[in-house]
């Protein structure tokens, strides 16, 4: 299995060899950067050139700098934390009382990023916040791909049956000419359906691992490099800064909330973070950028994943085959049945989810299409609008073109390979209860 970033690199020569192929067509743009139905026409071929592959590339890292950097800052603001032994050493102490607490701490981590990612206030800002996934698998010692399971799925779940979203479902929403977050009662009991699923995913997957390490006790101690028991320091220092920690985390989550905080202010506050832990160990400057700057190096790799996933896009938008996509599929949905119509949207909407990673930018796209079509079929716009969130979010943790996805690959270490093979279970029974929910809206006549 080749590395994340040469399948990313071959898919994105795939695509521009596409361009050649498939034929140009766009459709004409009205208010908020959406589609006019009805508009699409053929324009000549404009087929992406060598020159432009390459420089698709540094286009493409440009257009995802807000990400990158917050990544990096964070990355730099958790090595700071982590030297002091501050996160390792309460996750240490908490998992080393009691063989529950692992499963304890383990669901109270994915409901927060369940929740989170259901009220809008965590949706792909979750990159910078794998890192601590992993410190909280290790120190349980449990496998990477669990903790990057531990806060990517539940976040997943979150973001497909989101109700107060206030960026992709309220656009959508807005597109379809609905109430902004109306139909909450049903995505809500989606979100309850899907977080269940997930923990107890996710909880098994550490049963099993925990039996397979010792068959004969349900718990693992935790060692260092030398075999011996590691009790890392966890003094007042410590406490003073894992509770600064969690306020200024805490801090985020309000004023993302309240004042529609993003990438840029999750920079801030993880520049705060720093800081805070570097006055209350009295780190030296020259020791606090030296930390720093080691933790950004080791996510250069992450870095360019996240350039490249999004130079995919970039390709297709110069090659204008985007649209064309968009439109053929919505021939294909268009003569169908309610029932089958609505399965079909939820099939087309992963198919374009794996060529337009953003939300936003997939609800402008599809949603002025989706919107009529519903209409056609006999279904509910606001089923229109879930078919949309369901697809998106679901198929995020399995195409490679998802750059939240293949950053947490990265950051853990896994394979694309062995991440499918882990989640695949749960994403068939995840893809299976949004096929039942959209069934059951058109019988309850959700809307």
């Amino acid at each position: 299995m080749p590395n994340l970033l040469t399948l990313l690199l071959w898919i994105l020569l795939a695509c521009a060899i596409a361009t050649y192929i498939v034929p140009a067509g766009a459709f004409e743009v009205g208010e908020r950067n959406t589609i006019i139905p009805g508009t699409y026409g053929s324009l000549p071929k404009s087929p992406v050139s060598p020159i432009a592959l390459l420089a698709s590339l540094h286009i493409g890292l440009v257009d995802s700098a807000s990400i990158i950097f917050g990544v990096l800052v964070t990355g730099g603001a958790l090595a700071v934390l982590g030297a002091t032994g501050t996160v390792s050493g309460a996750i240490g102490r908490l998992a080393a009382r009691t063989s529950l607490n692992r499963y304890v701490l383990a669901t109270a981590v994915m409901v927060f990023f369940g929740v989170t990612a259901a009220t809008g206030t965590i949706t792909s800002e979750v990159v910078a916040f794998i890192p601590v996934g992993l410190m909280i698998a290790r120190a349980l010692g449990l496998k990477p791909v669990t903790g990057l399971m531990i806060v990517l799925l539940p976040n997943t779940a979150g973001y497909s049956a989101s109700f107060l979203n206030p960026s992709s479902l309220a656009l959508a929403q807005r597109i379809s000419g609905l109430p902004v977050f109306s139909g909450i009662g049903y995505r809500v009991a989606l979100f309850l359906v899907f977080l269940a699923v997930t923990v107890i995913f996710v909880l098994l997957d550490i049963r099993r691992t925990l039996r397979t390490a010792d068959p004969n006790s349900d718990r693992q101690e935790l060692v260092d490099d030398d075999g011996d028991t590691e009790r890392p320091e966890f003094g007042r220092r410590h406490k003073l800064a894992l509770a600064a920690f969690a306020a200024v985390l805490a801090l985020f989550v309000v004023g993302t909330a309240t004042l529609s905080w993003g990438v840029e202010e999750m920079a801030g506050c993880f520049f705060l973070i720093a800081l805070i832990t570097a006055v209350i160990f009295r780190m030296t400057p020259s020791k606090t950028f030296e930390h720093f700057v080691d933790g950004m190096k080791s996510l250069v790799f992450v870095t360019l994943v996240i350039g490249v996933a999004r130079a995919i896009t970039v390709v297709l938008q110069e090659g204008r085959i985007l649209d064309t996509l968009v439109y053929a599929l919505g021939n294909l949905v268009s003569p169908l049945p309610a029932g089958g119509g609505a399965l079909a949207l939820l099939a087309t909407g992963g198919i374009v989810n794996f060529f337009v990673g953003s939300g936003t930018g997939q609800a402008a796209l599809t949603i002025p299409i989706i919107a009529p079509l519903t209409d056609l079929m006999g279904l509910s716009r606001q089923l229109g609008v879930l078919s949309f969130q369901l697809s998106d979010g679901i198929t995020n943790m399995l195409f490679p073109t998802s750059s939240v996805l293949m950053a947490g690959l990265a950051l853990a270490g896994v394979s694309f390979g062995r991440w499918v093979r882990v989640v695949a279970p749960y994403l068939a029974v995840m893809a299976m209860l949004a096929a039942a929910a959209m069934i059951v809206g058109i019988m309850i006549g959700y809307r």
